[in-house]
């Protein structure tokens, strides 16, 4: 048995629940998150071949696409940017947005370590102009890093990036 000494009196008329109309619970099917696609580069770390000083690389994953990473005006080599997703995924599409239509020529290549490289998107040969494109990696990729490398720059026509996008699982 337990005897409380010394502890304050409630009266039973003061927390009396008071009367209410019932109200039926009904449960609404709420989305699996499973389904949901989320943006694995959103927000990670990046970096690149080199950039205009008001267009630096972290513009290019920042859900924003009036912001953008865009290369210096002097560089003539193919120019890359990379970002570190860091941990290890799989990718099942990938989402480029350039700041203009044109026809931009690049290889997406996922890394696990940052040096070795493997292609799973090749748009070397693109002659068409677009200002969004969905590409589909190739299937068993699977890295921590993501780059991006310009080829082949028309004249006038500078690399960049608006927004990038990329979805898949994560790999354990």
């Amino acid at each position: 048995i337990i005897v409380s000494k010394n502890a304050p009196k409630f009266s039973k008329s003061k927390f009396m629940a008071f009367n209410r109309a019932y109200s039926r619970y009904s449960s609404q099917k709420t989305k699996d998150k499973s389904d949901e696609k989320i943006n694995i580069l959103s927000e990670r770390p990046t970096k690149s071949s080199n950039s205009d000083t008001k267009h630096s690389p972290r513009f290019a994953n920042d859900a924003d696409s009036t912001t953008y990473w865009q290369i210096a005006k002097r560089d003539a080599s193919p120019s890359w940017w990379q970002v570190d997703m860091e941990n290890i995924y799989t990718l099942s599409e990938i989402k480029l947005s350039f700041r203009e239509k044109a026809a931009f020529q690049y290889i997406l290549e996922i890394s696990m370590d940052g040096i070795n490289w493997s292609t799973v998107v090749n748009q070397s040969d693109n002659i068409s102009a677009i200002k969004t494109q969905l590409d589909i990696p190739i299937h068993g990729n699977k890295g921590r890093f993501l780059k991006l490398t310009f080829k082949n720059q028309l004249e006038g026509q500078l690399a960049n990036i608006a927004d990038i996008e990329a979805y898949g699982a994560h790999v354990e």
